[in-house]
């Protein structure tokens, strides 16, 4: 059985910006945009009803102990991926290297697409949790520079929270949650041209990875993404 990894879930993301690019409607950048927030947004506030069920305050210590994702023991083989944490004048400041997902888009001749998709991801994630937080982006490894860094402002001094048994989601889900939330908004606003273009990302990525691992993000279809169960 196929096993879902980071980068399923940033082949998919890269064939929309792909398609779209391609076809180019109009205003094609703002809606591949609004979809990656759209998406993060999601995924911050079901970590966000978690925290809020078990009694935590939405601060960072929190966003990271409720994180929904975890890299995978084939990403750190193939690309080193790992990240460096250190506190930086009350911040915790994250440098991650061999990110998979700043390797996929450039090995698909789209580090311009990368580029827009990581502007908003985290940011976003972090918005989705609590918008009081200032999560800040720095810098990222395109154009050739070592590592992504990330900030996490006024997030020191930390608390310790433990994680909760439910909280990390398979790449299946995650990839899911990106192909449907695109689908659904490039739907939304351009009606059968929309599903077309979801029609199309599902074969590139059956045409990738083999129809089983499309046929699985099918069972999905009915997930409303939206909150916890």
């Amino acid at each position: 059985m196929i096993e879902f990894t980071e980068r399923h879930h940033a082949f998919l993301s890269a064939c929309w910006y792909r398609l779209l690019r391609d076809r180019a409607p109009a205003g094609w950048e703002a809606v591949f945009r609004a979809a990656v927030r759209r998406y993060a947004e999601e995924r911050g506030g079901r970590m966000a009803q978690r925290a809020l069920r078990d009694g935590q305050p939405l601060d960072f210590a929190a966003y990271r102990a409720y994180s929904e994702w975890r890299g995978t023991a084939r990403s750190r083989a193939e690309l080193g991926t790992r990240t460096e944490t250190a506190v930086e004048g009350g911040d915790l400041a994250q440098r991650v290297y061999g990110c998979p997902w700043c390797a996929q888009y450039q090995a698909m001749g789209l580090e311009e697409g990368g580029i827009a998709y990581c502007a908003d991801l985290d940011v976003s994630i972090a918005r989705g949790f609590n918008p009081a937080l200032r999560y800040e982006l720095a810098q990222t490894q395109y154009g050739g520079r070592g590592f992504c860094l990330h900030r996490q402002c006024g997030a020191q001094p930390a608390r310790e929270v433990p994680p909760p048994p439910d909280g990390v989601r398979d790449f299946e889900y995650h990839c899911a949650h990106l192909y449907f939330t695109f689908l659904r908004l490039t739907t939304a606003v351009w009606g059968a041209a929309g599903a077309q273009d979801g029609a199309q990302v599902l074969a590139a990525f059956a045409a990738e990875y083999g129809g089983e691992a499309a046929d699985r993000l099918l069972r999905w279809r009915d997930e409303s993404f939206i909150y916890i169960r």
